[in-house]
């Protein structure tokens, strides 16, 4: 398999890829600790204080539409001193190979978070992954940046930002799948969970905004359907941070009506959700979960 960092290097459509297994569960950590210590990305401001009882009620909410879209949920014990743990899309890539769960593990780029990555480890190895690691000189940050396409054998990684590039070639020896990289070129989308939001096997949700050239024209030369968020909603409103777990329900931070009246002219059902606690540390739906696969 092969890591296609150029447009010109893409020799392949999508209906050359192989499916893969899907990931059936969810795994979520408790928020008792979520706060904004520090400043690591455009929208943290340590001045603007976290209403605790309300995050709480978001995060339950959130947990409790993934419950009722049939999904198990596991939930990680919260930790005092990592606030942004309740982030459990960034520690980690788990996945599927020959069978069998493993989870190649991240290299935060901030110190703040680093020791979040240990307590995932441990959640792993008690869940029985076999646990990967990148050389440390690699900055990778997990499914903040490197997603899944629905189905199929194939990962499309974000970088310019936090992940490294090279972090790919590592990533790619584990999983054995392609892997198309995307350049973000606009510091307000750190990662490419912020920009870029796979919908099912033939629809992408974008921030146009965010990729340089050749990135976008990667998007367009793969993808047959590309929506387009307004910048707003996508840079304020972490419209592009949503997620589709089921290639039907999108949920969404609530109040993006110009997303969502796309989403429903392409056919999808929007669940409206209320993230605005979450948003004060930069993350919305897609970076407060992580798809794993079925531990029964």
């Amino acid at each position: 398999m092969t890591v296609y960092t150029s447009l010109n290097s893409l020799d392949f459509d999508l209906s050359d890829v192989t499916n893969r297994e899907r990931d059936f569960d969810v795994l979520m950590a408790h928020p008792e600790y979520f706060d904004v210590k520090y400043e690591i990305n455009p929208y943290m401001d340590s001045s603007n204080k976290v209403n605790n009882q309300e995050a709480f009620k978001q995060w339950e909410n959130l947990k409790s539409i993934y419950e009722s879209l049939g999904y198990n949920v596991h939930v990680l014990e919260p930790v005092e001193g990592l606030p942004d743990l309740v982030f459990t899309a960034n520690q980690s890539f788990p996945y599927f190979h020959n069978g069998h769960r493993e989870v190649v593990l991240s290299n935060m780029a901030s110190k703040h978070r680093q020791n979040e990555v240990e307590q995932l480890n441990d959640w792993y190895k008690k869940s029985e992954f076999k646990i990967r690691r990148i050389d440390r000189n690699k900055i990778f940050e997990g499914m903040g940046d490197a997603i899944k396409h629905p189905s199929k054998d194939l990962i499309w990684g974000g970088h310019g930002i936090r992940t490294s590039v090279d972090a790919y070639k590592a990533l790619n020896n584990y999983t054995r799948s392609k892997i198309v990289t995307l350049k973000i070129d606009n510091n307000r989308f750190y990662h490419l969970d912020t920009c870029f939001t796979v919908l099912d096997s033939k629809t992408v949700l974008i921030a146009p905004d965010a990729f340089s050239k050749e990135s976008l024209a990667k998007i367009h030369r793969l993808w047959p359907t590309v929506i387009e968020a307004p910048i707003n909603e996508a840079a304020e409103s972490f419209a592009c941070n949503a997620h589709c777990p089921d290639k039907e329900s999108v949920i969404i931070q609530e109040g993006n009506t110009q997303t969502e009246e796309l989403l429903e002219s392409h056919g999808f059902k929007v669940v409206e959700t209320d993230t605005s606690e979450f948003m004060k540390a930069g993350g919305s739906v897609f970076c407060m979960k992580m798809m794993i696969p079925s531990l029964n």
